[in-house]
């Protein structure tokens, strides 16, 4: 193409009007989506987002197997001593033993 040819064609394009009005990025976004926008003047509410850190700071939480989760949720599992069979206590803490430490400390002249 020329040079002359350009100027004849951009002055063209300046000459025609556009018959098609303008549309804006956010109406053909809102068409596709078919999203309406409220027809109030009241201004819109923004609220404070949650959740937001600062560049650097990974989530701390490893991911756990499907094992390691069943562990968990069963959660912490209770004392039984090996003397007397009896749940949330040991050997140590047990009815047992502390009568037997009784007797010692009774009999023993200190």
């Amino acid at each position: 193409m020329s040079r002359d040819q350009m100027k004849k064609i951009k002055e063209k394009v300046d000459q025609s009007h556009i018959t098609k009005p303008f549309d804006p990025k956010y109406d053909r976004f809102s068409k596709l989506v078919g999203y309406q926008q409220p027809a109030t003047d009241a201004p819109s509410i923004v609220h404070v987002p949650t959740g937001i850190r600062n560049k650097g700071h990974g989530s701390h939480k490893r991911i756990k197997s499907k094992k390691e989760q069943m562990i968990s949720r069963k959660g912490k599992q209770t004392r039984t001593s090996s003397v007397c069979n009896g749940k949330g206590h040991d050997i140590r803490r047990g009815k047992v033993l502390k009568a037997k430490k009784t007797k010692e400390d009774e009999g023993s002249p200190d």
